[in-house]
């Protein structure tokens, strides 16, 4: 199978269990939030059948009202700290009407042989899906630890205000931790340590 077929299918798979996910009784007390897809037992292990050690998927839930209409994705790359690259971002926009309930989706691919990660966003609200597809700055992650991992808990949605969704750090040192995802939006100093760092990034506002 083909690279480009991989991806299609891996596209094909996130809106399947995106189209079934559901919101969890933690974010009950907040009228509008994003956070971790909830999967049932039988999506999971297609998760795990058709992703790969050179793959991932990311997948959201969002609920807004109050007439929120725009939602933006995007992804940052750091380099000990300083931000070296924005990619283009993925962008839905309705103008007359609020976005209402959602998805967002990102499937990660490794080409070991190129040392560079190509990401394909989504995003999906009231039956309208839109997504994109860009290659991270190869890096030379020979040798480098790292470590990952999406937001834990619902956050709340607040007009134009970023949320980080996900973090993958690459260093030659120690991991270390990062106590709150959400700092680094004030505080990209955080990942001074780190020789490289993908940070993904959503927001949305009433335009």
């Amino acid at each position: 199978m083909s690279k480009k077929s991989i991806i299609a299918l891996l596209i094909l798979l996130a809106a399947v269990l995106l189209s079934g996910s559901s919101c969890s009784a933690e974010s009950a007390d907040l009228r509008c939030h994003i956070q971790q897809a909830v999967l049932t037992h039988d999506q999971h292990d297609l998760l795990d059948l058709l992703t790969t050690p050179n793959s991932e998927i990311l997948l959201f839930d969002f609920v807004t009202y109050e007439g929120f209409n725009a939602v933006e994705i995007w992804l940052e790359v750091y380099e000990y700290g300083v931000l070296i690259d924005t990619f283009a971002s993925l962008q839905s926009y309705t103008p007359y009407a609020t976005i209402g309930n959602g998805h967002l989706a990102a499937i990660i691919t490794y080409n070991a042989e190129q040392g560079s990660y190509q990401w394909m966003l989504v995003i999906e609200q009231e039956g309208n899906r839109s997504s994109g597809g860009l290659i991270v700055t190869p890096i030379s992650s020979s040798g480098l630890a790292r470590s990952y991992g999406s937001i834990p808990d619902a956050i709340e949605i607040q007009d134009n205000i970023q949320i980080v969704l996900y973090m993958s750090k690459f260093t030659n040192g120690s991991l270390g931790t990062i106590p709150d995802m959400q700092l680094l939006t004030g505080q990209p100093e955080l990942l001074a340590q780190y020789t490289y760092a993908h940070v993904l990034i959503a927001r949305f506002s009433r335009n």
